[in-house]
Parts: structure tokens; C-alpha cells; sequence
């Protein structure tokens, strides 16, 4: 009998699988992204989670409201663990631009997993990299911090701060 993925994670799954099972849900985000002037802008966003492919993948979507910022993200995460390797395997879909993005790569340390933290890397054209990490991870409340390099790390930049709040039944 073929697994659900409505309920839950796929026992077979590999039990890493659970380290990003805090997003399975609705949230409504409230969020900053810096200008190139500088200056913050608010935004808000929405953001959903599930299990896909029989609970062996998590999918997220985020919907980036339009509040005037001139940067307008709209996108899906596919993340899956890979048993074998040890290691995550994350994509990220740009409906925008029709574009993908390899999230938390080997080549640029993977996905470092705290109690308190998730922490990946991915490069943003043309020269950066972006260190990501969610933390402050409850059952109803995470932050997710983007920090831009243009020096491969030595130096980051906050650019984006996103609060959410699980949307209740």
C-alpha cells in the first residue's frame, strides 16, 4: 500500500527528514529586506509546507506580498534527505525568473544543523553567497535570517529578516 504523504512523513523516510518538519503548515511572515540604498523595506509574506512523492520530500512555498519593495520573491523549496550520502538535497523553484537555486550545496559546507539552528549557503549572482538560517524555531514561530558576502564569507551583510507565526486552524 502506497504511503499518504497528507499524513506525514513516509516511515521509510529517513529520519533526518524531521529536522525540517517545523515548516509542515501555514504561516503568515512579516519581513524586512534591505535596499540597495541602504534603507529597510516591510513586507509580508505567506508560506506553506508539506510532505510530497509518498512523505519522502518536504515542499514549502513562499509568496512574497506586494508592499513596494523592488524585489518580489515567489518560489517553492524541495527538500529531501539523501541517507546514503548524509547529506540534504534542497531546491529552490524562482516562478519569477523560472530559475533554480541549489541550496546548502557540499561545496559549501551542506546544511549544519543545531539545537538551536539550520544554517545553509548558496551563491546569488553574480559574485555573492548567501548564508541562510532559520532559528528561534518553535511550534508556532521561526525566523529566517539571509546574509549576503561579496568576499566568499568573510564578511556578511544582513539583507533579509522574516518573522513567522503559524496560522492557526
Amino acid at each position: 500500500m502506497e504511503h499518504d504523504s497528507r499524513e506525514g512523513p513516509n516511515p521509510d523516510a529517513p529520519p533526518e527528514l524531521s529536522q525540517f518538519a517545523f515548516l509542515i503548515g501555514a504561516w503568515r511572515a512579516d519581513g524586512k529586506l534591505k535596499s540597495v540604498d541602504g534603507k529597510w523595506k516591510p513586507f509580508t509574506a505567506d508560506w506553506t509546507a508539506r510532505y510530497i512523492l509518498g512523505g519522502y520530500v518536504i515542499t514549502d512555498e513562499f509568496h512574497m506580498n506586494d508592499t513596494g519593495c523592488e524585489f518580489q520573491l515567489h518560489g517553492a523549496t524541495f527538500r529531501s534527505y539523501n541517507a546514503r550520502r548524509k547529506i540534504w538535497v534542497m531546491k529552490f523553484l524562482n516562478a519569477r525568473e523560472s530559475s533554480w537555486l541549489e541550496l546548502g550545496p557540499e561545496n559549501l559546507g551542506g546544511v549544519e544543523v543545531t539545537d538551536d539552528a539550520i544554517t545553509f549557503r548558496h551563491r546569488v549572482e553574480p559574485d555573492g553567497l548567501m548564508r541562510v538560517r532559520f532559528e528561534n524555531i518553535s511550534a508556532d514561530h521561526f525566523t529566517w535570517r539571509g546574509q549576503l558576502s561579496n568576499d566568499e564569507g568573510k564578511t556578511l551583510d544582513e539583507v533579509m529578516v522574516i518573522e513567522a507565526e503559524r496560522i492557526k486552524d
